[in-house]
């Protein structure tokens, strides 16, 4: 149930401090912006106009690559099922067509290794397999798009760790999985720079941040040995969704202007995945409307501020949401994420699946056996977009026309304008009970809290699974 907590006054006992900052930023956007006066400006030195441009530096070209990225497409369940075909028929190069006649500008292709590589030392990859990914990645790459290789579902890696280790507890399988890595990097080294590497694919559920610290120096280095310009993507161990980003080690990227951070984004649970009828808590239908939209703001703040604090850009790698949703709601969720992230910087590479109206509790863009699109979904996500606000406190005007508040809620009126101001409130009648909170601002003029139930942090599976 969504409450509402109005009117920050002085007299409540319970008054903690998380809340009287909370009230603090609340009165801070109401006061206006003091402007400088003629007579202040006429004592400022008038603005140097440099002789020359200033070196475009190799920092400033990784954020030109992601640009590049822009706008792209998961070819999920084809190279990352234990064998080609399992999930999906054979990858097919009209595929690399379609993707780039719709217009996207980019391809990530998971790919699993383990079922390839032998289980004992030296760890060879097969060759014919590697043959097969090159030809897929050609395919892609003869189409001009940025494409991204990875390692996918690598489960007898992740799976023998917990996040309470803090040291990988398998030596061998960490010297295999560096083996498998050398041979990938050797065999693609002579590769145009639009193909990209992406170290491993969602780690964190099983691994902690010194585990996926490690295993990213160690694979990063291995790359760089045959690969010293090629633009890797990594995340960080420990933490899910739009927080795995901002727990990369800084001295991965410090030294490397070319390692490129990356983040999924599943939020909310409960509607990208669990539809009513899963039985599964708090399963919804819908998405959309001011909360929902202020959230999702939020969350891509934070990565926005992580990504201009040390100068990394981000690909939004996965996102999406299931068949079986309400197709307005998720043609809205899937522009809004899109929205959202390009106008943070981030490219993106939505997650497809390929199984359409074969399994609809799946999340399908391009339906791969008929050669078709989810037309709906994907102008959704190539559409033109009006510019997004963005950082802590932006307006964001026209959110859905949502009411204030459900239930006993009392009605403030029409949420036209939204400014994410924290999001987190500590409940002040249980204090040991963390809320997640928005501030607001009514079309009435009233500042208030949105308190409910869809911030809780919800867990975004690992939707590459065919039976998950």
């Amino acid at each position: 149930m969504t409450s509402i907590i109005n009117n920050f006054d002085n007299n409540h006992s319970d008054e903690n401090n998380e809340a009287a900052v909370l009230r603090g930023v609340a009165e801070a956007v109401e006061t206006p912006a003091v402007a400088v006066g003629a007579a202040d400006a006429a004592l400022q030195p008038p603005p140097q106009q440099p002789s020359e441009p200033p070196p475009h530096s190799a920092r400033e070209e990784s954020f030109d690559y992601v640009r590049r990225m822009g706008r792209g497409i998961n070819l999920g369940n084809g190279l990352s099922a234990p064998q080609e075909g399992d999930w999906q028929p054979a990858v097919d190069e009209s595929y690399f067509d379609d993707v780039a006649a719709a217009g996207f500008t980019s391809v990530r292709i998971p790919v699993r290794w383990d079922q390839h590589t032998t289980a004992e030392a030296p760890y060879t990859v097969d060759p014919e397999w590697l043959a097969r990914v090159a030809q897929v990645a050609q395919w892609a790459l003869s189409r001009g798009l940025v494409t991204i290789l990875n390692a996918h579902g690598e489960h007898w890696l992740i799976q023998e760790c917990s996040l309470d280790m803090e040291v990988y507890p398998r030596p061998e399988l960490e010297a295999r999985f560096h083996a498998i890595w050398r041979q990938v990097a050797v065999h693609f080294s002579e590769y145009p720079d639009d193909l990209c590497f992406e170290i491993l694919n969602e780690p964190y559920f099983c691994m902690s941040k010194p585990v996926v610290d490690k295993i990213n120096r160690d694979v990063l280095a291995i790359i760089r040995e045959s690969n010293p310009d090629r633009y890797v993507l990594a995340t960080g161990g420990g933490k899910k969704s739009y927080e795995s980003i901002s727990q990369l080690c800084q001295s991965l990227f410090e030294s490397d202007p070319k390692v490129l951070g990356w983040f999924h984004y599943y939020n909310p649970f409960p509607f990208t995945k669990f539809t009513p009828g899963s039985g599964k808590p708090n399963a919804r239908h819908t998405w959309g409307g001011a909360k929902d939209e202020a959230l999702v703001r939020h969350h891509f703040d934070e990565v926005k501020a992580w990504s201009d604090a040390n100068g990394v850009p981000v690909l939004l790698g996965e996102f999406g949401a299931n068949g079986t949703c309400e197709q307005a709601s998720r043609e809205k969720y899937h522009s809004f994420i899109a929205r959202v992230a390009l106008s943070r910087g981030f490219a993106f590479t939505v997650w497809c699946d390929g199984f359409g109206e074969d399994a609809p509790e799946k999340k399908s863009v391009h339906l791969r056996k008929a050669g078709a699109w989810d037309e709906p979904i994907r102008d959704a996500l190539l559409a033109t977009f009006e510019p997004e606000p963005q950082g802590i406190g932006a307006v964001a005007s026209g959110a859905a026309g949502g009411k204030s508040g459900s239930g006993g809620g009392r009605k403030m009126g029409v949420a036209n304008e939204v400014e994410v101001i924290r999001g987190r409130l500590v409940n002040m009648k249980a204090k040991s009970d963390p809320l997640d909170a928005t501030l607001v601002r009514w079309d009435n003029g009233k500042v208030g809290i949105l308190v409910g139930e869809q911030g809780q942090e919800q867990e975004q599976g690992q939707e590459q699974e065919q039976g998950q």
